[in-house]
């Protein structure tokens, strides 16, 4: 039982993805991050009632690579910041994940947590920071990653190709997360198949869900596995516009809204909910 439990409790980590899903998440994010910024959101305790903190996406590219920064503040002082390097694709495809770092801080400007992926060596780290003298526990590993591994806000270019190409069954990629060493999962993407109102948007966009595929085990940890949900506007070019995840391994889920005054298009439907809005269904 002590075995199902702790692979229970392995799906929080897609955080912060992002992550989907990653540490994180948290995890927000795609195609138009790369294209356009800065993409701001704002970010909301998981019922959808109050404002926590915000969040700012950049890119920055050159010939030889594209840099997506990520930087979430919250009220609390807590704050994580999200680096990816990409390789652009010479076909004019995907551009290609090369490294991807995710660190979070304490309010007192503290590490907490890392995460890092080197997808060329194929060298992993997760590192926990623990006890008064935040002595650094540091778990390594060297992965094959699959040709499709993303992480962080990088699993939202797959998603929005699969949501233009129509999304109908269900799309299947790799996600590397820290779980807390570090792990790649198969994650099982699925859309809601049409359109509908949204409380936190004028528009009625694409839910889509992602899940974690534990085999056999899926059965046992069904109920334990927090959703994760994302909101693409169709009117846009399939523009994420919301995203419901877990900050990072263990933490607490929140729900991302991209704020109104984002430079992507579309972005002027999305909009912080005031402080009595109900919570997301």
């Amino acid at each position: 039982m002590r075995i199902q439990i702790n692979q229970i409790l392995l799906i929080a980590s897609l955080l912060s993805v992002a992550a989907l899903v990653s540490q994180a998440p948290s995890g927000a994010f795609a195609a138009d991050l790369l294209d356009r910024g800065p993409v701001k959101f704002n970010i909301l305790n998981r019922e959808g009632t109050a404002t926590i903190g915000s969040s700012t996406y950049t890119a920055d590219r050159n010939p030889d690579r594209i840099v997506l920064r990520g930087e979430n503040r919250y009220l609390n002082g807590e704050f994580d910041l999200e680096t990816e390097v990409f390789s652009p694709d010479s076909a004019g495809g995907f551009p290609n994940l090369v490294s991807f770092g995710h660190s979070f801080y304490n309010a007192d400007g503290t590490p907490r947590l890392e995460s890092h992926a080197d997808f060329g060596s194929g060298i992993a780290s997760c590192v926990e920071y623990r006890g008064p003298n935040l002595e650094p526990q540091v778990r390594t590993a060297a992965i094959t990653f699959p040709s499709d591994t993303w992480a962080g806000a990088s699993i939202l270019l797959p998603i929005e190709q699969f949501l233009r190409g129509g999304g109908a069954g269900k799309l299947t990629l790799h996600v590397f997360s820290c779980a807390p060493s570090p792990k790649v999962f198969t994650v099982t993407i699925t859309s809601a198949g049409k359109t509908a109102p949204w409380r936190y948007s004028t528009a009625e966009p694409m839910q889509i869900d992602a899940k974690p595929d534990f085999g056999w085990l899926n059965i046992l940890v069904a109920p334990f596995v927090p959703k994760l949900r994302a909101w693409f506007d169709p009117a846009h070019d399939w523009t994420m516009i919301g995203v419901s995840l877990a900050r990072y391994y263990g933490g607490p889920e929140i729900l991302m809204i991209r704020d109104e005054h984002s430079s992507a298009p579309g972005t002027s439907d999305a909009h912080s909910p005031p402080q009595s809005m109900s919570a997301p269904r």
